[in-house]
C-alpha cells in the first residue's frame, strides 16, 4: 500500500512538473472574420459549429505544437445587426488585428474543404484559412475529416509551412518518385500524420515542404518561429509516458489524469471567444498646418472635400490641426448628408505660420478621442509635411501606446522617416510633392485608407488613369471601358494644376450620347453619375487652352461595385510593410493578390510602378508562375516580383499597382479537377476557366522604408553601382532523359534564372554531384560535390528559357543526387537548386561457374517467383534454352555468309597500283625473304623513256642461276648481284581490306623503316628471280605462264589476286635517280604494269650489248624447278621472318 502511494505521488509530481512547463505557453489570437454572404438561417448553427470546430482544432494544434490558442475574436457580419442571429451572443470591444479565418461561401475547386491561402516562403504566415460555411452546416456535429483539414490548414498559415506530399499531375512536386530504380510515395510523415518529428520526417521526398523550407520538417519550422519569431510561445519538449513511470501503480491514477497524459494535454486550456461586429467607423484627421503645408494645402483641402462627401452616413469624424501645439477644429460628430458640407467647413481654408511641429503632441491628443464604443472602430489618419520636432524616445513612448490603425500621408522630400514607428498598426502613404499631382495622389491616398479592412468601402474602385503632356491648343482624345459590375456612382474626372486651363471637356456614352456640361470646383473638372451607367466604351475629349509651353494633364475614372456583384479587386504589399529594413538583409519582395469575388483571378498582366526616395520611376512585372521563388502557387491569383533597384539614400518607397486583363489572357476558374481536400501544389487546381471581360485597376499600394541605399565602388576610375542582388534560385531542375540500360549519360533540363533574381540573365552554371544530399546542401556545393565538366554546361539564357545538358555518371549502380545554381557576373551566387536522383543499371553477368553455382533446381528460386509463375516455371525454362540455341545458330550462318561474301569482294579485276608516299623499302610476298645487298641503288627509269605500253611485258620470264633471256642482262654470274632496289610505297586500290600489306613485312613495319637491313641479307643465287625484262608483243601470247601464290594457285598477269602474293602496295612506274633528269644516264628504262613482288640487278643490269634495256615487273611466276617441299619451307620462312 505503501509503494502504491508512493507511486501515485511521483505519478502526480511529474504531471504537476509537465503542467508548469506547459503553463509558460501563452498562445495568440484567432481572428475569425464572417462573411456577409452567410445566410442568415443558418446564422445560429454556423457559429455553433464553428466554435466546435475551432474548439477540436486548438485542441489538436496544442497536442502537435504545444503552441495555445488562447481567445478566438469572431467578427460577425454588420448585415446581422439587429437580426436574431445575435441573440445570446454578448458583442465585445473590436480588435485590430489580422484575419487568420475567412468564413465563405462553397468554393469551386475545394467545395466545404478548408485551404490555406499562402504567398511566402518559409516560414512566412500566410493571409489567412478559408472554410466554406458549407462544411459547417452540413450536419449537428463536426466531422473528424472537418478538424484535421482546418488544423493543417491553420498550421500552414499561421507557420508557413507547406503540404508534406506530392500532388497528381504535379512536375514540380509529383505524387511519386524514384529512388535508384524504386517508385517511392511522395510524402514526409508516415500514415498521413499532419507533423512528425526530423528522425521520422522523409527529408528527401521532392515535396513543396522540401522545396520551400531546404528539406526541414514542418515541426522544426514551427519550433523555430515560436522560439524566435513569437515570444509568447515557448518550445516544449515531448511528453514522457508517465504511465509507464508510475507502473505497478496506475490503478490510482484519476481517469481525468489518465485522459490528459494520454491525450499529451497536460496544461491546455480551452480557448476563450469573444464576437465583435463593426457598426461604424470613427475617423480622426490629425492634418499638419504649419508653413511647410502652404503651398500643399489648397490640394489637401479640396481631396477632403471629396473624402468627406463620400463618407457613410453613421459614421463619425474629428477634425485636428497642429503646428507646434494641436487644435481641435471638430470633436467627433455622426455624419449625416445634411451635414457634410458644414463639416468640411470646420477643416482651415489656408495653412498656418509656424515653422515647428509637433507629431507627437497631435497623436497624443488624438488617442484621447478614440472610441469606447465596442462596434465602433477608430482609425487615426496623419497628414504631415516631415517628421516633425519630436525626440526618439517620445516617438518610442507613443508606438506603445498607439493601440488602434494610424495612417500617415506625407511627402517625399519633407524628411518623414520617422513615421515607420507610430504606423505599425497602420500604413504609411508617401506621395509626389508635385502640386499638378497632389489632388489625384490625395484622393488616392484617402480611398486607400477607407478601404483598409472595411468591405463597405472596398465597393469604390479606380478603374482607369492616364497621364498626358500637353502642348497649347492640343486636343486630348482616349477610351476607357466601364464594365457590368462597375456602373454606379461613375465619377470622371480631368486634373491640371490650374482647372482654368481645360477650355472643353466631352464625354460620349457607348450609344452615342455626348455629355457636354462637366462640374468645375474644388481643383478639378468632372462628370459624376448619381444613377447607373452604360456598359461598354466609353470616350472623351478634352481642348486644353494655355500660355504655357505645356502642362500635365490626368484623367481617371471610379466608379462603385454593383449590387449583387463580383468584380475584380486588387490588394497590393510587400514583405517589409511595417518594418525597417535594408536591402542587405534579403530580397524586397512586392506581391497583388487579384480576385473576382472569393476566385483566384490568373493570366492578369500586373505592373507595380516604384517611386524611390529621390523620386526616380523603377517598373516591375509581376508574375503567378508557380516557381517558388518568389511566387509559390501557380495560378493562385497572388502576383510578386523582386525589386532589384535602390536608390542611393535611404528612405521611403512609393508604390502603385496597376493590373489589366491582357487584351483577354485573365481568367478565373469554373470547376476543379475534383473536390481538392489539400492546397496547393505548384499550381492551382482548376480543369476549366473563363475569361474576364476587359478591366483595368490602379491601386495604392503602403509606402516601405529601407535604412540604407545602394553602394558604390570604383572600377578603372569610373563609380559602379555594387551588385548585391544574385541570380534567382532554379526550381524545376528535372531528368528529361533516364539513362539507358549500360548508359551513363543522362540529360537534365531547367528554366533559366536571371542574373539580378528573375531579371535579366546569368552569367554562367555550376552542376555538380555526388551520391549524397548533404553534400549539395549551399554550404557544402562547391567543396564537396563533384563538378560536371564546363565544356558540356550551357551558357545561360535570358530568365525563363528552357535549357538542356548531357552530363554522365561517374559510375553505374549508385544513386547519384544532381544540383546546379547560377552564378552573375559579379560571383553573386544563387541558392541551390532541387535536387534530382539519377541512377544508372549496368548488368553485370556472372562467370559460367558462378552461374552454375546459380542455377541448381527450380526450387532454389524465392518463392516469390515460384509463386508468380507457378506450374509454367520449366516450359519457360526449356523455352529460354531453346531460343538461345537458334540464336546462336543464327550467328554463326551470318557469320559464315559474311566471310564468303568478303573473299569474292576481294577479286576486282583493276588498276591496282597507285603511289602514295615517298621511296621506302619493299621485298617479294611470294614466299621469298627480303634481300637487300646495295641499298644505294638507284630507282628504275622513267615511264617516258619507254617505248612500251604498260602492261606490254609478257609475265612468263624467270631468271634463273647461270642462264641468260634473250641476251637480255641477268645471267647467272651477276647472280650475286640481285638486290632489292629502294622504292616508293605504293597501295593496292584492288584491295583495300587485305590483310597483307608488303610494307609491313620485312623491311618496313607499322609505318616505320628497319634501321639495320644487313641481317636480312640472303645470297641471290638460293632464289629465283622474278622479272620480265621486255619480250617483244609476240612473245608474250606463247609465253604467258601462271602467276603462282607460293605455287598454291594461279591467276592472270592482268588480275590483282587476294592472297600471300598480293600486296597492298603497288608500284605503277620508277624513276631512275641517275636517268635523264639526273644527268641524263639510263632515261629509257621503264619498269611498269602490275606487280606482286619485285627483284632486280645491281648496276650492271644496265647495259647489254651498248642497248638500252627496257624492263618491265610484274607477278611472281611458276617457279619451275622447285618442289612442293621447297615451295612450303620458303613460305614458312617468309612468314617467320615476318
Amino acid at each position: 500500500m505503501r509503494q502504491t502511494m508512493a507511486t501515485t505521488v511521483m505519478y502526480r509530481m511529474i504531471l504537476l512538473y509537465w503542467t508548469l512547463v506547459n503553463i509558460v505557453i501563452a498562445g495568440f489570437t484567432l481572428k475569425v472574420e464572417v462573411s456577409e454572404n452567410l445566410p442568415r438561417h443558418l446564422c445560429a448553427q454556423n457559429i455553433q459549429n464553428a466554435k466546435e470546430l475551432i474548439r477540436r482544432s486548438s485542441m489538436e494544434l496544442y497536442r502537435l505544437t504545444k503552441v495555445q490558442v488562447e481567445m478566438v475574436n469572431v467578427h460577425l457580419p454588420s448585415s446581422w445587426v439587429h437580426t436574431d442571429c445575435l441573440l445570446n451572443i454578448s458583442i465585445s470591444h473590436i480588435q485590430n488585428v489580422k484575419t487568420d479565418v475567412y468564413v465563405g461561401g462553397r468554393d469551386p475547386v475545394f467545395g466545404a474543404h478548408p485551404h490555406p491561402l499562402q504567398y511566402g516562403g518559409c516560414g512566412e504566415p500566410g493571409l489567412g484559412v478559408y472554410l466554406p460555411f458549407d462544411g459547417l452546416v452540413q450536419g449537428t456535429n463536426v466531422s473528424r475529416e472537418l478538424v484535421m483539414d482546418f488544423t493543417r490548414s491553420l498550421i500552414n498559415h499561421k507557420f508557413g509551412v507547406f503540404p508534406t506530399h506530392g500532388f497528381g499531375n504535379d512536375s514540380r512536386y509529383p505524387r511519386t518518385y524514384w529512388h535508384g530504380d524504386v517508385v517511392l510515395e511522395s510524402k514526409g510523415c508516415a500514415n498521413g500524420q499532419i507533423l512528425c518529428d526530423s528522425d521520422s520526417y522523409n527529408a528527401d521526398s521532392p515535396t513543396k515542404q522540401n522545396l520551400l523550407c531546404d528539406s526541414r520538417s514542418p515541426l522544426e519550422i514551427i519550433m523555430e518561429r515560436s522560439a524566435i519569431k513569437d515570444a509568447t510561445v515557448a518550445h516544449v519538449m515531448p511528453l514522457v509516458n508517465l504511465q509507464a513511470a508510475a507502473a505497478g501503480g496506475d490503478q490510482l491514477v484519476s481517469d481525468e489524469d489518465k485522459l490528459m497524459v494520454d491525450e499529451n494535454l497536460v496544461g491546455y486550456t480551452q480557448p476563450e471567444f469573444r464576437f465583435s461586429i463593426q457598426k461604424t467607423t470613427r475617423y480622426i484627421l490629425v492634418l499638419e498646418n504649419s508653413s511647410k503645408m502652404e503651398k500643399r494645402w489648397k490640394n489637401l483641402h479640396n481631396a477632403l472635400h471629396r473624402f468627406i462627401m463620400e463618407l457613410r452616413t453613421g459614421d463619425e469624424l474629428a477634425v485636428l490641426t497642429f503646428s507646434n501645439s494641436t487644435r481641435t477644429n471638430l470633436e467627433p460628430t455622426v455624419i449625416t448628408e445634411e451635414n457634410k458640407p458644414g463639416i468640411h467647413g470646420r477643416v482651415p481654408g489656408r495653412a498656418g505660420t509656424d515653422e515647428q511641429s509637433c507629431i507627437s503632441c497631435a497623436l497624443t491628443d488624438a488617442l484621447n478621442l478614440v472610441s469606447k464604443a465596442a462596434s465602433t472602430l477608430t482609425k487615426i489618419v496623419l497628414v504631415a509635411g516631415g517628421d516633425g520636432d519630436d525626440t526618439a524616445s517620445t516617438r518610442v513612448q507613443l508606438s506603445e501606446a498607439v493601440t488602434v490603425p494610424v495612417y500617415a500621408i506625407a511627402f517625399r522630400e519633407a524628411g518623414v522617416n520617422n513615421l515607420v514607428e507610430i504606423t505599425r498598426r497602420g500604413k504609411v502613404f508617401v506621395i509626389e510633392d508635385d502640386s499638378s499631382a497632389h489632388l489625384e495622389l490625395f484622393n488616392d491616398a484617402f480611398l486607400a485608407v477607407k478601404g483598409d479592412g472595411e468591405p463597405g468601402y472596398q465597393r469604390v474602385r479606380k478603374f482607369f488613369h492616364n497621364k498626358y503632356r500637353v502642348v497649347p491648343s492640343q486636343q486630348v482624345e482616349g477610351k476607357f471601358t466601364v464594365e457590368d459590375s462597375l456602373r454606379s456612382q461613375l465619377k470622371v474626372m480631368s486634373i491640371t494644376q490650374d482647372i482654368e486651363d481645360i477650355e472643353m471637356f466631352e464625354l460620349m456614352s457607348p450609344s452615342g450620347t455626348i455629355h457636354r456640361f462637366p462640374l468645375v470646383e474644388r481643383g478639378s473638372v468632372y462628370f459624376e453619375f448619381d444613377d447607373t451607367v452604360e456598359t461598354g466604351i466609353w470616350s472623351f475629349s478634352i481642348k486644353l487652352s494655355t500660355v504655357k509651353p505645356s502642362i500635365d494633364l490626368s484623367v481617371t475614372a471610379y466608379a462603385e461595385q454593383s449590387a449583387d456583384s463580383t468584380t475584380v479587386t486588387v490588394t497590393a504589399w510587400t514583405n517589409v510593410d511595417g518594418a525597417v529594413r535594408s536591402p542587405v538583409d534579403g530580397p524586397v519582395i512586392i506581391y497583388a493578390r487579384v480576385t473576382d469575388g472569393d476566385l483566384p483571378l490568373s493570366g492578369a498582366l500586373v505592373t507595380a510602378q516604384i517611386r524611390k526616395p529621390q523620386g526616380e520611376l523603377f517598373e516591375v512585372r509581376l508574375t503567378d508562375g508557380g516557381s517558388g521563388y518568389p511566387d509559390i502557387t501557380a495560378g493562385d491569383g497572388v502576383y510578386s516580383g523582386y525589386l532589384t533597384s535602390f536608390g542611393s539614400v535611404s528612405g521611403f518607397y512609393s508604390l502603385e499597382v496597376r493590373v489589366e486583363d491582357g487584351t483577354g489572357s485573365a481568367r478565373i476558374p469554373t470547376q476543379s479537377v475534383g473536390q481538392m481536400e489539400d492546397c496547393c501544389g505548384s499550381e492551382y487546381p482548376v480543369v476549366s476557366t473563363i475569361p474576364t471581360p476587359p478591366f483595368t485597376r490602379v491601386v495604392m499600394a503602403p509606402s516601405f522604408y529601407l535604412t540604407q541605399g545602394v553602394q558604390y565602388f570604383i572600377r578603372k576610375g569610373v563609380p559602379r553601382i555594387q551588385d548585391i542582388f544574385p541570380p534567382s534560385r532554379i526550381t524545376d531542375l528535372t531528368v528529361d532523359e533516364e539513362p539507358a540500360l549500360n548508359s551513363l549519360e543522362v540529360k537534365l533540363s531547367w528554366s533559366a534564372p536571371g542574373g539580378d533574381y528573375d531579371l535579366g540573365s546569368a552569367s554562367r552554371y555550376e552542376i555538380r554531384s555526388y551520391t549524397s544530399r548533404e553534400a549539395l546542401t549551399d554550404a557544402n556545393f562547391s567543396a564537396s560535390g563533384v563538378p560536371v565538366h564546363e565544356a558540356v554546361v550551357p551558357r545561360p539564357e535570358s530568365a525563363g528559357t528552357r535549357q538542356t545538358c548531357n552530363v554522365t555518371l561517374p559510375w553505374p549502380n549508385e544513386i547519384f543526387f544532381y544540383g546546379i545554381v547560377a552564378i552573375d557576373e559579379a560571383e553573386n551566387v544563387g541558392k541551390v537548386s532541387n535536387l534530382v536522383q539519377v541512377f544508372a543499371r549496368e548488368i553485370v553477368f556472372a562467370s559460367e561457374s558462378a552461374l552454375a553455382e546459380n542455377m541448381t533446381t527450380v526450387t532454389s528460386l524465392p518463392s516469390g517467383v515460384l509463386e508468380v509463375f507457378e506450374d509454367n516455371l520449366m516450359v519457360y525454362i526449356i523455352a529460354g534454352c531453346i531460343t538461345g540455341i537458334i540464336l546462336i545458330i543464327l550467328i554463326v550462318i551470318l557469320i559464315s555468309i559474311r566471310i564468303s561474301r568478303n573473299k569474292v569482294a576481294k577479286k576486282p579485276k583493276r588498276e591496282c597500283i597507285a603511289e602514295i608516299s615517298s621511296p621506302t623499302l619493299i621485298h617479294s610476298s611470294s614466299g621469298l625473304p627480303g634481300i637487300l645487298k646495295d641499298s644505294s641503288l638507284s630507282v628504275l627509269p622513267s615511264k617516258e623513256s619507254s617505248s612500251s605500253s604498260p602492261g606490254s611485258f609478257s609475265n612468263e620470264y624467270m631468271f634463273k642461276p647461270g642462264s641468260t633471256a634473250g641476251g637480255m642482262i641477268g645471267g647467272g654470274s651477276h647472280r650475286d648481284d640481285i638486290s632489292w632496289a629502294i622504292l616508293p610505297s605504293y597501295t593496292n586500290t584492288g584491295f583495300r581490306k587485305s590483310s597483307d600489306t608488303l610494307v609491313d613485312s620485312g623491311y618496313y613495319r607499322a609505318g616505320e623503316p628497319v634501321d639495320n637491313v644487313s641481317e636480312f641479307y640472303r645470297p641471290a643465287s638460293d632464289y629465283a628471280t622474278y622479272q620480265n625484262l621486255g619480250l617483244k608483243a609476240e612473245e608474250r601470247g606463247n609465253n604467258a605462264g601462271d602467276i603462282s601464290d607460293n605455287g598454291t594457285g594461279t591467276t592472270s598477269s592482268t588480275d590483282c589476286e587476294n592472297s600471300e602474293t598480293c600486296s597492298d602496295k603497288n608500284m605503277p612506274h620508277f624513276r631512275d635517280t641517275n636517268s635523264a633528269g639526273s644527268g641524263g644516264k639510263d632515261a629509257s628504262r621503264n619498269a611498269a604494269g602490275e606487280f606482286h613482288s619485285l627483284i632486280v640487278t645491281g648496276d650492271r643490269w644496265r647495259q647489254m650489248d651498248g642497248e638500252v634495256a627496257k624492263l618491265s615487273v610484274s607477278g611472281p611466276l611458276s617457279l619451275q624447278g622447285l618442289t612442293e617441299y621447297e615451295l612450303q619451307e620458303k613460305r614458312r620462312r617468309r612468314e617467320s621472318f615476318v
